[in-house]
């Protein structure tokens, strides 16, 4: 859990994603069992075609984070992810699905238990606010 994958910091995703197969979209960016020596800060994606960032289990913590107008979920966590994020910036679009979709526990995988504070998750106007 507390393995390094390096640095990533200062990083820009605009226009990204694709479609590569029914119900199999490419993130903008995405964290497979990162663990919490990894540093993550200042990280912007922005118009993706599917989720802005999503996390698949791991424990990297995660500084500065916006994701604009994600096609998907701006924030997607699973399987278990643990981390922390601070200072996350959220605005949805027009064709956007969530701000943040955090699933896990009730189909045998690991739930996930994201400690995120300091967020402000900006909606679109014709957005409907009910969940799923």
């Amino acid at each position: 859990e507390d393995d390094s994958s390096g640095v990533l910091q200062y990083v820009r995703v605009w226009f990204g994603g694709n479609v590569i197969g029914e119900d199999n979209e490419i993130n903008g960016i995405t964290f497979g069992g990162v663990g919490s020596g990894t540093v993550v800060d200042h990280i912007e994606v922005a118009f993706n075609l599917d989720d802005g960032v999503e996390f698949f289990g791991g424990s990297v913590d995660v500084k500065y984070l916006s994701v604009l107008f994600a096609g998907d979920d701006a924030v997607d966590i699973d399987q278990g992810y643990s981390g922390r994020m601070q200072f996350l910036y959220v605005v949805i679009g027009e064709t956007s699905n969530h701000g943040a979709e955090i699933d896990g526990g009730d189909d045998g995988t690991a739930a996930a238990f994201p400690i995120i504070f300091n967020a402000l998750f900006v909606g679109h106007v014709d957005n409907d606010p009910d969940p799923v």
